[in-house]
């Protein structure tokens, strides 16, 4: 397992329009890592941050524009 990777599950209710996206702590997008047409169900990507520096993120899921889950994560950067 590479561990300066981050594996993100989700759901989505209805086939539509996704993003997630990566913020950092002063609120800029550092990532958009997923975004496009989804169809309904389960979800899985990896987020692998490259060129960021050991802090807190967070994640902001967008279903046709509207935000349905928000998490956070703490990034050590390994090696």
């Amino acid at each position: 397992r590479n561990l300066n990777s981050f594996d993100i599950d989700f759901t989505t209710g209805k086939a539509g329009e996704t993003s997630v996206q990566m913020y950092d702590n002063l609120g800029r997008n550092v990532a958009t890592i997923a975004g496009g047409i989804e169809a309904a169900g389960q979800h899985s990507i990896s987020w692998h941050p490259v060129g960021l520096s050991n802090g807190v993120y967070y994640c902001r899921l967008l279903s046709d524009g509207l935000p349905v889950a928000f998490a956070h994560f703490v990034l050590t950067v390994v090696g």
